[in-house]
């Protein structure tokens, strides 16, 4: 089987880097959070406190979605991979609700285009470890 690719390694490999990457950059926002709600500092006062309640729950969530990605890819079970494959679908959709009613065309754009890309390398992971699953299952029978 021809491997997909994620920038410049297999998709597992990238899928795990990527996945790891998010996880500890969103465990430093969470934690920043919650340090502005419980002592603020000067270097967060042009934001209100709505938007650390906010960003808590999005980051524990985009935190869980990474970490089943990767457990997914290790364990090569593609159900624990559908998650993030969901999470990059609304990503890839908010993206495109942000060109409509922002309209900063350029930073927007990039971010469409992110969006597409990531959500196509997560969408080669699921295939390659389903058809891994498929092909373990059609050898067992």
């Amino acid at each position: 089987m021809d491997s997909k690719k994620f920038c410049c390694c297999n998709v597992e490999i990238g899928a795990i880097i990527w996945s790891s990457i998010q996880i500890i950059l969103n465990s430093i926002v969470f934690f920043i959070c919650v340090n502005e709600i419980s002592t603020p500092t000067e270097a967060f006062k042009d934001f209100s406190y709505d938007y650390f309640i906010i960003l808590i729950p999005i980051t524990v969530f985009t935190i869980i979605v990474h970490a089943c990605m990767i457990l997914g890819t290790v364990k090569e079970k593609h159900q624990l991979i559908f998650p993030a494959l969901v999470f990059y679908l609304i990503n890839l959709f908010i993206s495109i609700i942000c060109l409509i009613n922002i309209q900063k065309l350029p930073s927007v754009l990039f971010q469409i285009g992110l969006s597409v890309y990531l959500f196509s390398c997560v969408q080669d992971l699921y295939d390659t470890i389903k058809e891994k699953n498929l092909a373990k299952i059609t050898v067992v029978v």
